[in-house]
């Protein structure tokens, strides 16, 4: 078998980078590999195991995007794309809404990347059809709002996410959480739960990570991972980290990763007074992060709103053996309460925080020993063999199962209705079961769309006016 494999790579700084540099050697073992990517030149392939790195310009060049095949019922290609709602994945986009394949639905909001991609950069048009596709005139009105100044994006209140979803044969999600969500949006989603593949470090003793790092081999040491920003909840941990040195003064709070402009940490942790209590250490590489993970007693992971993710730095400090605390929300509700401290959002948050906090400072060894039960979860639910195979199991699967999204069907019908109407067109058969092994059913809306004559995007994009909508 062989698939091309669609991702962003290290050393763009994503943690779906890191995910598929840990992923690839194990699934190249599996099948023939060829990882498109942009600006191969400064990946290391080597360390991808056995790959074959191509550019996406070039790929897309040589026409090497064939709809999934089959011949004598022997799989021939498929593509595989690694989606996430961060700008690395900017030239996956439009592939996956060209060439049908398996998307690994790491996010399910899209909306800051596609609004990255448009607002972001003076294309105000292509927000107004994300928005009219995702949710018809309600859409476009919210669009509108939006571009007239008279309200944020709603970034985190609506998805986006079903052309990504009407565009692919099949769908690869880390959590239970975001396959119902997909199945309440589209019932008929070919959608597979595969547990998020973490590898097991090397076990470093505390003290000599805290040498390495230059920490006090004594402090108790909190540390929250992944880039900071506001739903991240630092303001919170900061809080709470404040309260708790005033009896605790021998105690650090280190937040490791990239700081989104959007959150001004050195003011907030000058503004409660911590000084050089609280370390921040920017961008770190995997191995310097995974060195801070063995340096700390307990890792504070907490998030709301929610996007879908599934935090892989969480499931790292858990692999790494360190009590991890984290926000009871979302993806991580699939975790056992038995592998790490959860704790509610909003309300005595911060109370529910401390108390756990407190806690560890008082028994160190009760977060040691919760941090060997993670990591026996993590070794034992989420290896990255595991995950390679389930890939391949469920690629086969849909290969053999799967018909043509409802849109690309409809480029093959014939008709001169152009790509807004298609894509409202497809996105509603969708809702109402349709598939795209449904050929009459979907020439016939084509055709009697295209007798009635449907008006093009123009006439539709200025419904926030008054006109007809579709």
């Amino acid at each position: 078998m062989k698939i091309a494999y669609f991702s962003p790579l290290p050393p763009s700084p994503s943690g779906i980078s890191d995910y598929s540099a840990d992923l690839l050697p194990y699934l190249s073992d599996l099948v023939d590999v060829t990882v498109v990517a942009e600006k191969v030149d400064s990946v290391n392939a080597d360390t991808l195991g056995k790959v074959t790195l191509c550019d996406y310009q070039a790929f897309e060049a040589t026409k090497a995007c064939p709809e999934p095949s089959r011949r004598d019922g022997i799989p021939l290609s498929i593509n595989v794309y690694q989606m996430g709602n961060s700008p690395y994945h900017r030239y996956i986009y439009p592939f996956i809404l060209r060439y049908p394949g398996i998307v690994v639905l790491h996010d399910y909001v899209l909306h800051h990347f596609l609004a990255g991609i448009s607002l972001g950069a003076g294309k105000e048009g292509n927000y107004l059809l994300e928005m009219g596709y995702n949710l018809g005139r309600a859409g476009l009105d919210m669009a509108h709002q939006v571009l007239e100044g008279k309200a944020s994006p709603p970034l985190f209140e609506e998805p986006l996410s079903r052309r990504v979803l009407d565009s692919s044969l099949g769908i690869i999600v880390h959590s239970s959480y975001v396959r119902d969500l997909i199945l309440r949006e589209r019932p008929l989603a070919n959608v597979k739960v595969i547990p998020m593949g973490i590898p097991i470090p090397q076990e470093m003793p505390r003290e000599q990570a805290r040498g390495v790092l230059g920490l006090d081999k004594d402090a108790f040491i909190i540390a929250s991972f992944g880039e900071a920003s506001p739903h991240k909840r630092i303001d919170v941990v900061a809080r709470t980290f404040a309260k708790l040195r005033e009896d605790h003064a021998n105690s650090l709070y280190i937040i490791v990763g990239n700081t989104m402009p959007s959150l001004d940490v050195h003011s907030m942790v000058e503004d409660l007074g911590l000084g050089d209590a609280v370390q921040v250490t920017g961008f770190v590489d995997k191995d310097m992060f995974t060195t801070y993970m063995m340096a700390a007693d307990v890792c504070v992971n907490l998030r709301y709103p929610t996007a879908g993710e599934t935090s892989a730095s969480t499931l790292r400090t858990m692999a790494a053996g360190r009590a991890t605390i984290i926000s009871d929300v979302g993806a991580a509700q699939d975790l056992p309460d038995s592998v790490c401290i959860k704790i509610g959002v909003g309300g005595d948050e911060e109370e529910q925080l401390a108390g756990c906090l407190k806690s560890f400072i008082e028994n160190r060894n009760a977060a040691d020993t919760l941090g060997r039960v993670a990591r026996q979860y993590i070794a034992e639910k989420h290896t990255l063999q595991g995950a390679a195979r389930r890939y391949v199991s469920f690629i086969n699967e849909v290969l053999n199962s799967s018909p043509l999204p409802i849109r690309n069907v409809m480029n093959d019908v014939g008709n001169s209705l152009d790509d807004v109407v298609l894509n409202k067109i497809a996105s509603e058969l969708s809702a109402l079961g349709v598939t795209g092994d449904d050929n009459n059913i979907i020439g016939m809306v084509s055709r009697l769309a295209g007798e009635v004559g449907i008006r093009n995007a123009a006439n539709w994009r200025r419904a926030k006016k008054g006109e007809d909508g579709i």
